[in-house]
Parts: structure tokens; C-alpha cells; sequence
């Protein structure tokens, strides 16, 4: 092998020359970059990237190779692999010791001792490359992060303190729902370099076929590739589609997650939402984008005499960080009408808008019933309700399958077929939400364990609330239903 000094001055050829890894057969085999790899090496520019992209494309081993030839050939650089969960550790470092091992001689570099379990130390140029879950301390000048959108928001922002403005950030992940990750995809940050890799960029996902005839979808694919990225789209490459689409069980969605094909449509398909993305997309675009408003409250559709209505509340503490919500739904259309939301307001100060909404959609003495949450601060809410002379509530609903008691409880035992009886709901296109904020609050809602909630750093009070309100509505269905039908009934 010829070692000079021009070839080792050049970081592709270090790359493909230097370093071996096990492949997918388990064989040690000298690192290549594939068309991918390639395509992302010459067109980062950046300090600061995000790459997106379908399974299998190996940008982790990437990011590792190309850390640890930074770390064996710079001076003073700190490189660190952020791994997304503890079983990918010893995996990724793997790469670390299996690259550096097999260097050859003349030119692998003395390590401090025998080097620590997830990490090894160059004394001759004082450099060093280690995995982690998080970073609390020191100083990181070169950071990979696998699995980007899998790792917690609160461990990437103690990372990131640990690399300076000079310092390089690379994420790399498959989408996972509409998390941090995917707002920090389409925030437009200049800092960041965005690289987005369709399944149809790796030359592997080929299946060997005849002359293929395409469907619509299939057509618009085609055509959509050779417009953005001048790649025209085989047969063959088309036949490795329904392959995998076939073991998705026909889940076209499901594919997507795992092969995206563009940058929007990949997060919706992917993740632990329990709605379908791609309907609550088509709700979301539905939303009005214009409404009425009374201060603070919207106003979707205005007060119709001739209509019944229900208030439904989430409360919270009013101290900046949850929103206390409060919703007014018309039972006949099955229909959000108006919403109000604020992380501002004291209880007693929610009560008053409570009181407020329920006036506005009240006839005389006829005032809507109102289900609120009594869980934590509701009581402080109910209490208001119950007792003030000037915002006395006049039609609160009590819980009665649980204790008869006013306001809803929610527990483990009620909060799950809430939830449930929701997403039906909104799925079916029995009811309708008005309120962009609440599907998109849809959207982060994440299926943990069995326990539908917020994804971490987002929220559910607009669910919560709206769930309320479908709730009151289904018990008042078959009521309503016999005093629109009434002079029939008396007529037979």
C-alpha cells in the first residue's frame, strides 16, 4: 500500500484506504463510500448539518470513520458519537475498534493504556474519540448524533452546550413523528444544513424484474425524482417498492416511515402517533385560517339560537408553562365552535372565561353544561364555579359513572377510553375541530407503552379538553335525537 505523504494528506483517500469494517456478511472488508455517503461527502458545506434519510444507508459508520480519521490525523480534537439508546453503544464503538485495529501498522497511532470501554486516547497529538448518551462536561469539537430524532430533546440540549460556535454538529437520523427533530427540520435555521436522502439514492434497493407498469402514484414518484433530484427511477427500483410495501402488510404509510420518499410526508408516516398522520394532515388543511375573536377567545362559528351547545375544560396553573383550554362545541353539527387557551391565567382567572363562553352561547337561563377537568387545579376552577355570586355556573356536569361528583375525573382508568372514544371521533369525521392548535397538538401525541400523551417538550391540553367535549356530546346524542324526533313520535 502506498503510504506517502500527498495520499495522507487526503482525507477521501484516508477514508477508503485506511479503515476496514465488518459488512453486512460479518466479513472485514476495507471501508468504501457507497453513492450516498459520496453524495452527502462532497456537497456538506456546512458546520452544522441534519441528515435525513430511509434505513440502511450507513451514516452512522460514516460519521464514526470520518471522527475517528479526525481524531487520529488533527491535534487537540475531541470527537464524540451520540448513540440514542444503551444497547447502541457497545454497536457503534464497535465501528471505533474495529476501524482503528485494523490500520495499518506504520501508521496506527499509541493509545492511553488499553483504552476504556466506549473510548480511545491519542497521547501523541492529545486527541481522542468517544460513544455516550449524553455529554454534561468538557469540551466536544466534533460531534456525531445517531439516531437524532429517538434522542430525548432535554439530552441533546445538555450536549450541545459541550460544542463551541467553531465546533461541528452532525445529526443523523430516520424520521420519528413530528417531535423536535422535526421542528428543528423545517424551523429554516441558516445554521444548518439540511440533506435529505430518499430510499431511491442507495443503488442496493433493486430487485431484479421485467418491464413493469406503473400506477398513478408510482408515475408521480418518477416524475418527482427527475424533477428535484435528476434521478431516474428503474423498474427495478420500483419492483424493491412493492417488495417492501408488500411486507408493510399493504401499509403504504408504513414503508414510508422506514423508506421515505420526501421530507414532509416521511414524519407523518413515521413515529408512535396513534392517529393516522396522513388524515390529520388532511384536517389540519382543512382548519379555517380566519375567525372571529372575543379578546382571547376564537370564534369559529358564531352563536345560532336555533343550536345546543357544551363547554369542555382542561385547567392548569396559569404559570407559563401548560394552557389551561376551554372549548364550546355545537352538539346538533357535532362542531368546535370556539376555543380559548392561555398558560397566563390563574384559575379563578380560567373560571371567568369559562363563565364567559358559556354566556356567550347561552339562551336566558338555558346556559350550555360545561364538563371540566377536576383533576389538580380544576377544583380550584369548580370551586369558583360553585360559590362566586358573579360567575356561578349554572349547568356544570358531574361525573356520575364514577362518584357523582362535579367535574371529570380522569385517572388510569377513565383518561385511556377518553382518549380512545377521541381519536374515533376525529378519525371517523364525526366530529369536526376547528382549531389548527388542537391538531396539531394531534400530531406530537405519541403512544407510550400503552399510554397516549404529549410528546416530551410538547402538550395535550387542547386534546384533553376537546376530548371533554366529545364526551358530553355522545352522552347528549340519543337525548337530542328524541327531542328532534318528538313530533313524529307523538304523531304515531
Amino acid at each position: 500500500m502506498n503510504h506517502d505523504l500527498g495520499n495522507l494528506r487526503d482525507k477521501l483517500w484516508r477514508l477508503e484506504n485506511l479503515y476496514k469494517i465488518l459488512d453486512k456478511n460479518s466479513r472485514l472488508v476495507k471501508f468504501k463510500l457507497n453513492a450516498v455517503q459520496k453524495r452527502y461527502f462532497r456537497n456538506r458545506k456546512s458546520k452544522r448539518r441534519r441528515i435525513l434519510k430511509a434505513r440502511q444507508f450507513g451514516f452512522t459508520t460514516f460519521g464514526v470513520i470520518d471522527l475517528l480519521d479526525e481524531a487520529i490525523f488533527k491535534r487537540n480534537v475531541t470527537a464524540c458519537i451520540l448513540a440514542h439508546k444503551q444497547d447502541v453503544l457497545p454497536k457503534i464503538f464497535g465501528i471505533v475498534r474495529t476501524a482503528f485495529k485494523s490500520m495499518p501498522e506504520k501508521l496506527k497511532p499509541r493509545i492511553e493504556g488499553q483504552g476504556s470501554m466506549y473510548e480511545l486516547r491519542f497521547p501523541y497529538n492529545n486527541s481522542k474519540i468517544y460513544t455516550t448518551l449524553e455529554v454534561r462536561g468538557g469540551t466536544v469539537h466534533k460531534l456525531h448524533i445517531s439516531e437524532a430524532a429517538f434522542i430525548p430533546e432535554e439530552r441533546l440540549r445538555a450536549t450541545y452546550q459541550a460544542v463551541p460556535l467553531t465546533g461541528e454538529i452532525t445529526q443523523e437520523t430516520t424520521p420519528n413523528g413530528l417531535n423536535h427533530f422535526y421542528d428543528a427540520w423545517n424551523i429554516g435555521d441558516e445554521a444548518y444544513q439540511n440533506c435529505f436522502f430518499p430510499w431511491f439514492f442507495h443503488e442496493e434497493y433493486r430487485i431484479p424484474t421485467g418491464p413493469l407498469k406503473h400506477t398513478d402514484e408510482e408515475k408521480l414518484l418518477i416524475a418527482t425524482a427527475k424533477l428535484q433530484y435528476d434521478i431516474k427511477i428503474s423498474d427495478q427500483q420500483i419492483a424493491f417498492r412493492r417488495f417492501k410495501i408488500k411486507e408493510f402488510k399493504n401499509n403504504v404509510q408504513a414503508f414510508l416511515a422506514e423508506y421515505p420518499e420526501d421530507d414532509q410526508t416521511c414524519f407523518l408516516a413515521s413515529g408512535a402517533n396513534p392517529f393516522d398522520g396522513f388524515k390529520l394532515k388532511k384536517i389540519l388543511d382543512a382548519c379555517p385560517k380566519e375567525y372571529e375573536t372575543d379578546g382571547e377567545i376564537k370564534i369559529y362559528k358564531s352563536f345560532h339560537k336555533s343550536k345546543s351547545y357544551v363547554i369542555s375544560a382542561d385547567p392548569a396553573e396559569g404559570v407559563r408553562k401548560d394552557n389551561s383550554v376551554c372549548d364550546v362545541w355545537c352538539i346538533e353539527d357535532r362542531e368546535q365552535v370556539a376555543q380559548f387557551a392561555s398558560n397566563q391565567y390563574s384559575p379563578s382567572q380560567f373560571a371567568e372565561i369559562i363563565h364567559k363562553m358559556g354566556k356567550l352561547y347561552s339562551i336566558g337561563a338555558r346556559w350550555p353544561q360545561a364538563i371540566i377537568e377536576r383533576n389538580n387545579h380544576g377544583h380550584a376552577v369548580l370551586l369558583k364555579l360553585c360559590e362566586s355570586n358573579e360567575f356561578r355556573y349554572p349547568n356544570l356536569w358531574r361525573h356520575r359513572e364514577i362518584d357523582n361528583e362535579l367535574g371529570h375525573r380522569t385517572s388510569i382508568l377513565t383518561r385511556p377510553l377518553l382518549i380512545d372514544t377521541f381519536i374515533e371521533g376525529v378519525e371517523s369525521g364525526m366530529f369536526k375541530i376547528n382549531s389548527r392548535e388542537t391538531i396539531q397538538e394531534c400530531l406530537t401525541l405519541v403512544d407510550n407503552k400503552g399510554k397516549i400523551e404529549a410528546e416530551e417538550g410538547k402538550h395535550d391540553d387542547r386534546v384533553i379538553a376537546c376530548a371533554l367535549g366529545i364526551k358530553a356530546i355522545l352522552e347528549r346524542l340519543p337525548q337530542q335525537r328524541i327531542m328532534e324526533n318528538i313530533d313524529k313520535r307523538i304523531l304515531v
